[in-house]
């Protein structure tokens, strides 16, 4: 309802012991974090720019099984099986269309022809919200 989005925010906002504004920065210092350390990231953008970095580097074995457990053994009746599988969730519910952080079409139209070119029989679908719940909220 009206005031939910402010609800999702914690007040008064954690203190960080480092702050850094992009992953590159991040990656750099990760050495430095101590356990248990508070860090803040201001953009999670730019992970693909970052090539040698992999799960393993941040996940065990163990955790990434855990995490995939639930996924793997649901079924995927909407893809082929006989194919690559791709699944694109194009952002759109939360943020307004001139929201800088919104992924414009033309982004997702590359991809798609970067995946085609690399697997032409490909399986894509796309999911995404066709209403932008902050804009109503906004909105009253």
């Amino acid at each position: 309802g009206a005031g939910a989005t402010a609800s999702l925010f914690i007040k008064p906002s954690p203190e960080f012991a480092k702050q850094y504004n992009n992953v590159p920065e991040l990656e750099q210092h990760r050495d430095e974090f101590k356990p248990g350390q508070m860090v803040f990231m201001a953009s999670a953008n730019g992970w693909a720019d970052i090539r040698e970095s992999k799960p393993s580097d941040y996940y065990s074995k163990e955790v990434v099984e855990l995490l995939q457990g639930p996924i793997w053994s649901r079924p995927l009746p909407f893809f082929d099986g006989r194919r690559p599988s791709v699944a694109l969730h194009l952002r759109r519910g939360d943020l307004k269309r001139d929201d800088a952080r919104a992924t414009k079409n033309e982004y997702y139209y590359t991809l798609l022809d970067h995946i085609k070119h690399q697997w032409p029989e490909a399986d894509v679908h796309a999911w995404s919200s066709l209403n932008s719940y902050s804009a109503e909220v906004e909105a009253g």
